[in-house]
């Protein structure tokens, strides 16, 4: 083992100083320099719309577990994986977000900015930290700088600020970053425990957001044995409990996203195929970071043309195996001089946050943008330390290049800004996405169903059908496209043939809204027997399924499972998908079961949502009725005809009270008129024949 007590680094580089006024001044204008620059290229992102069907749905608009911050609904956040994830923390911010802004975008939108702008700093505080421990021999303030203005700006980032979803992985760089930072401070000789302990929550906090930061304690151990100076035996104690955070989080993310069926076979259906993508996606970064031009929300490696890409694997295997041999060269060079080995801290920066998402376990998504938010901090901390050499060379030599090369610096900037703000803007909402997607991959199939999916929801069918019909050229079976065929055709009032391709896309995937759109259309045709069992398949596929609760609840009243209905109902109104009509079944439920204090409720309830209803009102009179209660019965049926004077409901509940009141002639005339509006109403004929009985 190597003896690395024998060579003490100045001191200063293990505490933490508050920096002398002269520094203080010029930190201050760098970090007010990075908040200015965040704003100003993020701020028109906030008018940016929930990019539906491309993870906003499910971890904001359709997610009932950010709707409350109730002891239960925090237990719930805290309990249940979601997703195939386990974020209890990134979830716990968006249902903050909820308490303030509900489904405004905006909000979410700024949260995300005001994250992404924290972390730029943090990152200029980590890399000033650990590039003036290295002894780097130049300027660390302009160093730092550099790479925290590239990091924030740079377009490779714009994916991770500007989309709602990728809230997880800037709460998991921001407490991986306060982490580190806490690391270091605990390091210091003489330092208080809790610094340490201080890192390890921090630390926790960050796997709770995303467990994309498992790979940390690498580099907190790397820290504690090259700059702090710590033997092994330091480095293991004080690191094994991130370690086995980590390790934990790591095994925890794999099992629930086996759960959800995130994780897929080999690409390409062989291990060697795998591992040449494997390699293409790592060259295909490079061009990403050095020439960002051409970015995309979804990059495609089709089997057939990645066989072929035989000189980007040979790249890809070059990047891989030079960055690990440039690190051993480091840590070579480190046995002599004992100076920190950045180059190596950097690799492993690299390799330790890029290695849970580069596909090792295989994963849906081979290559992404987001990707590359964390592993570029320490890359572009060595591109900023490079143009600072640079400088300082060319100017001790008194080369006339200086000039030529500040322009071309600012000229790429400019260019890089630019790239930045016109990618910021294809992510304004799914159409603007997915068209700039299908400009390069014409036939994506997440494309195409994506973009008809927006058209959907937006209620533009004539341009979404033409995609959908697309997909089932290709593929007659794909289950989405039949099931938005299904919602086209129910909207057009086609339902047979809406049936038709909703028991299509349940044959290919059991899929809960594909059995909901069935019930809807299934009780569209009065086929309520059929419409309940579909209801039951959707909530039995999605327990928590708000949507089909209340019309679940209302073809059961239909065919007399009562039960069920009260159970569904009353769920809905748990999950928040309760309307006016969902409160007024209830009433009518509970007063038939004379569960008279719990029908009032309800009905009060009915009648706050919808005060102007005459049908609510004469539902209202129909329980008062039951109770025994005729006087006040009678005066809400009035209210029911006046408020409604064609519902048959309000004039069969007046003749009720009429008629239990002993006014036999008004109650004869309030029954028929309520015949008059519906024949076929069977209480108000009870009604009339109990008068010629009596």
């Amino acid at each position: 083992m190597t003896d690395n007590t024998t060579s003490q680094p100045d001191k200063n580089y293990l505490e933490l100083k508050v920096p002398m006024p002269s520094s203080l001044a010029i930190h201050g204008l760098i970090i007010i320099g990075l908040i200015m620059l965040s704003v100003a290229v993020y701020l028109p992102g906030l008018q940016g719309d929930f990019l539906y069907s491309w993870d906003d749905q499910r971890y904001v608009t359709d997610n009932y577990r950010i709707t409350s911050l109730s002891p239960d609904g925090l237990e719930t956040i805290f309990t249940e994986p979601y997703f195939g994830t386990y974020i209890p923390i990134t979830t716990l911010s968006f249902a903050v977000d909820y308490q303030v802004w509900e489904l405004d975008p905006y909000g979410y939108h700024l949260t995300n900015l005001a994250i992404h702008t924290a972390n730029g700093i943090l990152v200029y505080i980590v890399l000033f930290i650990l590039l003036k421990a290295s002894g780097a021999q130049a300027p660390v303030t302009i160093v730092a700088g550099i790479a925290a203005f590239l990091f924030v700006v740079h377009p490779v980032q714009v994916e991770i600020v500007v989309w709602i979803s990728q809230r997880k992985a800037l709460l998991g760089l921001f407490f991986t970053l306060l982490a580190f930072l806490a690391h270091m401070r605990s390091s210091r000789d003489g330092a208080s425990k809790l610094w340490l302990i201080a890192s390890y929550v921090l630390f926790g906090l960050a796997v709770l957001s995303k467990a994309v930061s498992v790979g940390a304690p690498i580099c907190f151990a790397l820290y504690d044995y090259f700059w702090a100076n710590k033997s092994v035996k330091a480095v293991i104690a004080r690191n094994t409990i991130p370690m086995l955070t980590g390790i934990v989080a790591a095994l925890g993310g794999v099992v629930t996203q086996e759960d959800v069926g995130a994780i897929g076979g080999f690409f390409g259906g062989t291990i060697i195929t795998h591992i040449q993508v494997i390699f293409i996606a790592i060259w295909d970064y490079v061009p990403s970071l050095v020439f960002p031009v051409n970015m995309n929300a979804l990059y495609l490696y089709p089997p057939a043309e990645t066989y072929i890409r035989i000189p980007e694997t040979i790249l890809g295997v070059i990047a891989f195996g030079g960055s690990l041999a440039l690190g051993l060269y480091d840590w070579w060079r480190w046995r002599s001089t004992k100076q920190p080995p950045l180059i190596l801290m950097t690799v492993m920066w690299v390799w330790a946050f890029y290695a849970p998402v580069s596909n090792i376990v295989p994963m849906p998504m081979l290559r992404a943008d987001r990707y590359m938010y964390v592993p570029v901090i320490m890359i572009f901390a060595l591109v900023g330390l490079g143009i600072v050499k640079l400088f300082y060379w060319m100017w001790q030599r008194e080369s006339r290049w200086i000039i030529p090369t500040v322009f071309v610096l600012l000229v790429a900037s400019v260019v890089m800004n630019t790239s930045t703000i016109q990618h910021r803007d294809v992510w304004r909402n799914s159409e603007t996405l997915w068209q700039d997607h299908l400009r390069d991959y014409p036939n994506s199939e997440s494309g195409l169903l994506n973009l008809g999916v927006y058209y959907f929801k937006a209620g533009q069918f004539e341009q979404a059908q033409p995609l959908f019909e697309r997909l089932l050229a290709n593929d007659p079976n794909h289950s989405k496209a039949n099931e938005f065929m299904g919602n086209l055709a129910f909207n057009a009032g086609t339902y047979e043939t809406a049936v038709s391709f909703y028991q299509r896309a349940i044959a290919v995937d059991r899929a809960h809204y594909s059995y909901y759109g069935l019930g809807r259309t299934l009780q569209k045709l009065e086929d309520y027997r059929g419409a309940y069992d579909a209801y039951l398949m959707a909530v039995e596929q999605n327990p928590r399924f708000p949507e089909a609760l209340p019309f679940l609840g209302e073809v059961a009243i239909r065919i007399g499972e009562r039960d069920v209905a009260i159970s569904a109902l009353e769920q809905a109104i748990q999950f928040g998908s309760a309307d006016a009509e969902s409160y007024s079944f209830l009433c009518l439920l509970h007063g038939g079961n004379e569960n008279f204090e719990t029908a009032l409720s309800y009905c009060q309830q009915m009648i706050t949502l919808a005060p102007d209803n005459g049908r609510f009102a004469g539902r209202y009179a129909h329980v008062l009725l039951l109770m025994g209660n005729y006087t006040e019965a009678l005066e809400i049926a009035q209210v029911a005809t006046q408020l409604s004077p064609n519902e048959s409901l309000g004039f069969r509940a007046l003749g009720d009270a009429y008629r239990l009141s002993g006014d036999a002639d008004n109650a004869r005339i309030a029954y028929q008129q309520a015949l008059e509006i519906f024949p076929d109403n069977a209480l108000a004929r009870e009604g009339l024949m109990q008068l010629k009985g009596n």
